[in-house]
């Protein structure tokens, strides 16, 4: 199990030069991606970067509203927070914000090198992520938490902070307090066979 802190998401510029994100994670390392998970920062109204032959699932994760405009001329406002909405990635889409910043989370997942399932759950006490072989969980939090991944003591979560699971692992997220409950955005992630 890996904590990923926002500390070490890593600082890029968008595509089409008109944002920037962090990138939070990612497979492979280097080069094109299967998948990529990161969270952006949009202080105006701009259009998104093109992905050909990419899905992306985009969800509000903090600060003002936002709406998506495509080209086809249908709409899509980002809201309640952590709600995802999935769209193609080479569809032109303009990000429409209202008089304040806003920060989203974005999967993107390659058609030809992996699958994915991803969900928005919300949970009173705990939460308990398994993960198989050759798959890989991240689990994006979205308030303060404990927990436990096989025999590691616990560990402290701060909101937006990510748990990383690959292989063959499991956790188990706590709330903060008994009175409080709990959100993630949970991505379950496999590449496809080579060959």
């Amino acid at each position: 199990m890996q904590i990923l802190t926002r500390s070490g998401f890593r600082r890029q510029p968008w595509k089409n030069g008109q944002g920037t994100t962090w990138e939070i994670a990612r497979s492979p390392s280097e080069g094109d991606f299967a998948w990529r998970l990161s969270l952006a920062e949009i202080s105006t109204s701009c259009p998104f970067s093109s992905f050909e032959a990419v899905e992306r699932t985009i969800l509000r994760v903090g600060g003002g509203p936002m709406t998506l405009r495509f080209d086809d001329g249908t709409t899509h406002r980002l809201e309640p927070l952590f709600a995802p909405f999935k769209f193609r990635g080479e569809s032109n889409v303009w990000c429409e914000l209202g008089e304040s910043a806003a920060h989203d989370l974005n999967l993107m997942v390659r058609d030809s090198r992996a699958r994915y399932e991803a969900q928005t759950l919300r949970f009173n006490e705990s939460l308990s992520l398994v993960c198989r072989s050759g798959e890989t969980v991240l689990a994006f939090l979205g308030g303060s938490a404990m927990v436990c991944g096989g025999s590691s003591n616990p560990a402290s979560l701060a909101p937006w902070d990510v748990i990383r699971l690959d292989g063959e692992e499991t956790a188990l997220i706590q709330v903060a307090s008994p009175a409080s409950s709990g959100v993630a955005f949970v991505a379950r992630l496999a590449h496809f066979p080579a060959g």
